[in-house]
């Protein structure tokens, strides 16, 4: 180690500017080891920020039931049903929320949606046919105008995505074996307000539980959508009509004020 020596200063002149120089230092060491210590305290802060609004998400992904991305109701024996809103929503149903216990529920028309009833096979027939119209009211036959349509369940090893000709598109599956039928199921769905929610039954569940609530049932008719979803809204008193018009089934309306 090499020190400089200033030959125009004593021994003890050399010695005081080295000294004094070092309490500089030191005093510069210690400003930087505390801008550091800042500086881990700030980064510590924003490091569990982040941690919390980590949790805060997770928390309210994990809070949503899986079911709350279909359209679906609970029947009157308290099972779930749910409904693809297209074709990969079917696909999505079919392949990931489709087990041996549950009914594929289906209305026997073309393009008609997935119905999955979760643990229905063992369930009454009053709940299946609450879920047999649910399927029938948002199935093609609404749009066309149709006043009922039949609808048949099926298990989870009658169902299939591959044929003697490929693989089926997409929201299509290969049926196969005794089909349990549900004959001229009338399309009608019961809107009403729900702590400031809309909840959507189908209308035979109102009647099976006798349920004495405001709202509207909706069948086909002649009004046009935007027309219903409005009076829907200011009957049952809900602000949001957007989401009334997305959940309306595709096709024209008959409202009866309950």
């Amino acid at each position: 180690m090499r020190i400089k020596l200033f030959y125009n200063k004593t021994a003890q002149q050399n010695a005081a500017y080295y000294f004094d120089k070092a309490k500089e230092d030191e005093k510069k060491i210690e400003k930087i080891e505390n801008v550091i210590k800042e500086l881990s305290k700030k980064l510590e802060s924003l490091s569990n920020e982040r941690n919390l609004a980590s949790k805060i998400e997770v928390n309210k992904i994990e809070s949503k039931e899986w079911y709350s991305r279909f359209l679906y109701f609970i029947t009157s024996s308290n099972k779930i049903c749910v409904i693809g809103r297209n074709a990969d929503q079917n696909e999505l149903l079919v392949k990931h929320y489709f087990n041996n216990r549950d009914l594929f529920i289906h209305a026997d028309i073309h393009g008609a949606p997935v119905a999955i009833l979760k643990d229905g096979v063992d369930d009454s027939y009053e709940s299946k046919l609450e879920a047999a119209q649910f399927e029938a009211s948002y199935s093609n036959a609404f749009e066309q105008g149709l006043a009922a349509v039949d609808v048949y369940a099926l298990k989870r090893e009658q169902i299939s995505k591959s044929s003697e000709d490929g693989y089926l598109p997409k929201g299509s599956f290969l049926m196969h074996g005794e089909r349990e039928w549900f004959r001229s199921v009338e399309l009608a769905l019961f809107f009403y307000n729900d702590n400031n929610k809309l909840n959507i039954i189908p209308y035979l569940k109102r009647q099976h539980l006798n349920i004495n609530i405001k709202g509207v049932l909706v069948k086909p008719g002649s009004m046009l959508k935007e027309h219903a979803a409005k009076k829907i809204a200011d009957y049952i008193q809900l602000k949001d009509i957007d989401i009334i018009y997305r959940r309306l089934p595709k096709g024209s309306y008959s409202l009866e004020l309950l």
